[in-house]
């Protein structure tokens, strides 16, 4: 049940807000702003989407998970799990609202106190970090979803679905994506977690005990380590029985080096980069950070694909200003598929309507002015053919 909220003056000047917004293209403003009123008292709400796209953007022609997974990706909510039911949470919530005391008490469990925006929690140990959660980060989920086509693996059901470990965790199964299924609650919650009732229910779909290192072979997903993880229970959480060598299968934890090279090299063959272009640690790690949540190469190079044929990030916007930096394509992952959605979708536009053949030509030539200025053609790459 929606309520009243305030929202204050400063909240429209909220920079932070504001460049996620442009940097997603997603409602995330307004959307931030309507998930006030889907708060109870403790700034907690039911994650629903379908609900939630009806309360917050009932005319608006977009994905409301993915204004979700965006918000909390940028850290302004919560997404956690407790029993198997997926709430949100908006962490400043009680700083800015003054709550009615004869509003009704919250009936959405609390966050589990280790967990952290980003529904993963962790804890640094040694100079790594130690895995401590037991949910799944919203963009694995995402992958998951997708990759599954969105539907129960077990019927043919489509709606409340859920993220199901094939190995469960109370037997030591982890995050990989190869371990995880897509699963609506009823099949999920009818699954046993141990003793044999779990061995012949593996049995049904092909498993056996001996199957379980090769399916949780582990990719270290948002910094988890190996060996120490922690948390109890199956988790409301795809089979996974193609080979290892299937082109959606993640890359290993290990020696990303070749595939970061190649992501790197192809980006910079897209955007025209030239020999002055490095590869930093800041781009080195968001392509490996990606690559250890799942995404492969052809991915990445989707998401580059996307980046180059938005105009508002190769700089037809008021700024005059290109975006297209390998930080911002892998900030996240989701970032990273909406960028991939993103190829061929879009066609450069203007105020007055489609961009002309005069005004892309206009723009181009401002834009090489900006290179010449720069003094950075002393080594350009040689054309695509």
């Amino acid at each position: 049940m929606a309520r009243i909220r305030t929202v204050k003056p400063e909240l429209f000047r909220h920079e932070e807000l504001h460049q996620a917004e442009v940097e997603t293209g997603l409602p995330l403003r307004l959307s931030f702003i309507g998930l006030f009123t889907c708060c109870d008292r403790e700034g907690r709400f039911e994650w629903r989407p379908q609900r939630l796209k009806l309360d917050i953007l009932p005319y608006d022609e977009v994905d409301i998970r993915d204004v979700l997974i965006a918000l909390s990706d940028y850290r302004f909510i919560e997404h956690y799990e407790v029993d198997g039911k997926s709430y949100g949470h908006i962490p400043s919530f009680l700083n800015h609202q003054v709550i009615n005391q004869r509003e009704a008490q919250s009936k959405i469990p609390e966050p589990p106190e280790c967990t952290e925006t980003h529904v993963h929690a962790h804890a640094k140990q040694g100079g790594a970090y130690q895995y401590r959660g037991v949910n799944i980060a919203p963009a694995l989920a995402e992958t998951i979803f997708a990759r599954d086509g969105r539907k129960c693996c077990r019927c043919p059901a489509t709606e409340d679905l859920t993220i199901d470990h094939i190995f469960p965790r109370s037997l030591g199964g982890t995050h990989a994506p190869a371990n995880l299924r897509v699963m609506c609650r009823p099949c999920n919650s009818g699954r046993p977690v141990s003793g044999q009732a779990l061995i012949d229910d593996l049995a049904s779909d092909g498993y056996t005990l001996d199957d379980m290192q090769r399916t949780c072979m582990h990719v270290q997903a948002h910094g988890e380590v190996e060996g120490n993880m922690e948390g109890e229970g199956k988790g409301k959480e795809v089979k996974d029985s193609r080979p290892a060598s299937h082109p959606d299968q993640p890359a290993k934890a290990s020696g990303h080096g070749e595939a970061v090279q190649d992501v790197f090299s192809y980006w910079c063959q897209v955007m025209g980069k030239n020999s002055l272009t490095k590869l930093t640690k800041d781009r080195k790690a968001k392509i490996e950070a990606r690559l250890k949540e799942g995404y492969n190469v052809d991915h990445i190079k989707q998401a580059i694909d996307g980046c180059a044929s938005s105009p508002h990030h190769m700089g037809q916007n008021d700024a005059g200003t290109v975006y297209d930096d390998l930080t911002l394509i892998c900030r996240t992952g989701s970032k990273l598929e909406w960028f991939a959605k993103s190829v061929g979708s879009k066609q450069p536009v203007t105020k007055g309507g489609p961009e002309t053949m005069d005004q892309f030509m206009e723009r181009n030539r401002a834009q090489a002015e900006r290179v010449m200025a720069s003094g950075m053609l002393d080594d350009l790459p040689p054309e695509r053919d």
